[in-house]
């Protein structure tokens, strides 16, 4: 059995472009319930490219 462990990023200023440039890109990426978590921050971009990566 392999088991393996990775760590993925994601560059908090190109992913914010990319919602930036392509409105429903959030709707498709991410559900009702975690945008609605986010949706009191002031910049949402840092928490979603967490939620991104985590993916």
């Amino acid at each position: 059995m392999m088991i393996g462990l990775g760590i993925d990023a994601v560059n908090v200023h190109r992913f914010r472009e990319a919602l930036n440039r392509t409105p429903n890109l959030r709707n498709r990426i991410f559900t009702d319930a975690e945008l609605a978590s986010l949706a009191s921050r002031a910049d949402s971009a840092p928490s979603l490219a967490v939620r991104f990566a985590a993916r």
